[in-house]
């Protein structure tokens, strides 16, 4: 099964391939999200529901960073978002605000429109690289990004804007398949690999390295473990 799962994505990757470059990259995403929408999520249909569902609450995985905030009223910035924030949109005991942001939220727009969806958050128009000269230092209780940072021209700087926009002693929090560059044989938009290294969050590309908690040490703290088979990054802004 293996052995057959390493052709398929090889022959995917080699389709992959045939849109070169980040424009071609971008191409790619809008496609598969086209894809989600006409199949009401594909492989997916559970995800799909709950993604348009205003009542969801919010996940497991996510309830300790908004548990210990003292706040009622929690605004939350979900970048590279897709056209459906994946957030639970309820907690028990806070009501959030939720900002999600995506490079290609035109698309998005376009393609909801075209299959009749109505987002319970409609993403906006965002870049991870450009989150301060958009909302402004200190602004939000909790930040995130999932399977998108690596996708960036620039992901370390992504997560220093996104600590940035985080008020102080809130966190930034990222959840990533690891090494998804080389996974995808760095086709479209995967030329970043985020790897753990010796418990430490390292990000490589075919031009260098980069050991996150020492690039960002000025800014926050930088923690990073393994969960359910994807890196479970942490970011605490100082101060607060």
């Amino acid at each position: 099964m293996s052995q057959i799962r390493r052709i398929l994505r090889k022959i995917r990757n080699r389709v992959v391939g045939l849109f070169s470059g980040r424009a071609g990259g971008l191409q790619f995403e809008a496609d598969f999200w086209d894809d989600y929408f006409r199949t009401r999520g594909g492989r997916w249909p559970e995800d799909y529901v709950r993604r348009l569902d205003p009542s969801a609450p919010l996940d497991a995985m996510h309830r300790p960073f908004i548990d210990r905030l003292a706040g009622q009223r929690i605004r939350i910035l979900d970048v590279g978002a897709g056209p459906l924030t994946i957030l639970g949109k309820t907690h028990p005991g806070k009501e959030f605000e939720i900002t999600a942001v995506d490079p290609l939220a035109s698309r998005y727009d376009a393609l909801m429109a075209q299959y009749k969806v109505v987002p319970p958050v409609r993403t906006i128009a965002g870049s991870g690289e450009a989150l301060v000269p958009q909302f402004g230092e200190n602004q939000f209780d909790f930040v995130y990004a999932q399977n998108c940072i690596d996708h960036a021209e620039n992901p370390v700087e992504a997560m220093r804007q996104m600590v940035l926009v985080a008020k102080p002693g809130c966190e930034a929090v990222l959840y990533h398949a690891p090494n998804e560059a080389e996974t995808q044989e760095y086709t479209g938009l995967h030329q970043w690999n985020f790897t753990l290294e010796d418990g430490r969050f390292v990000v490589t590309g075919k031009d260098g390295r980069t050991d996150v908690a020492e690039a960002l040490k000025d800014v926050g703290v930088c923690t990073a473990r393994m969960h359910e088979g994807w890196i479970l990054t942490v970011i605490r802004k100082h101060g607060g």
